[in-house]
């Protein structure tokens, strides 16, 4: 039976390249940023829920990374915050090179080829089966 940690070393390059990975290091980041921000500001959560005119449980939920957060809702709570978002695309692998260096953005790339290697050598056994 593996482990927990076993488990993660063995599954983390194949779950980088998920887009829910993804989303969620994405709202992390952000949410990061947006507490450190208040910290700094001295602001407490009352005082956001003042700004937005929402209950302070909503703006503990929204900083807990609620799974219904839209785009629209973020933005105004980082508005609120005296933050702005601002948005970018680029192509998936400079992203992880960006983020993890060349690297581990090579061991992504490689384990990712071998798992569709792995895939597809299944699907040409079932076939030839």
């Amino acid at each position: 039976m593996l482990r927990t940690s076993e488990w993660y070393q063995q599954n983390i390059g194949r779950l980088r390249d998920t887009a829910e990975f993804q989303t969620d290091r994405f709202l992390i980041d952000i949410l990061e940023e947006l507490v450190v921000h208040m910290e700094k500001q001295g602001m407490t959560r009352a005082e956001l829920a003042k700004r937005l005119g929402v209950s302070r449980s909503f703006v503990t939920q929204v900083l807990k990374g609620s799974p219904n957060l839209t785009i629209r809702t973020l933005f105004r709570v980082l508005w609120a915050a005296g933050l702005s978002l601002e948005a970018r695309t680029e192509p998936r692998q400079l992203a992880l090179l960006r983020r993890y260096g060349m690297d581990v953005a090579n061991r992504i790339v490689r384990e990712i080829n071998e798992a569709h290697v792995e895939e597809l050598q299944d699907d040409v056994s079932a076939l030839a089966a």
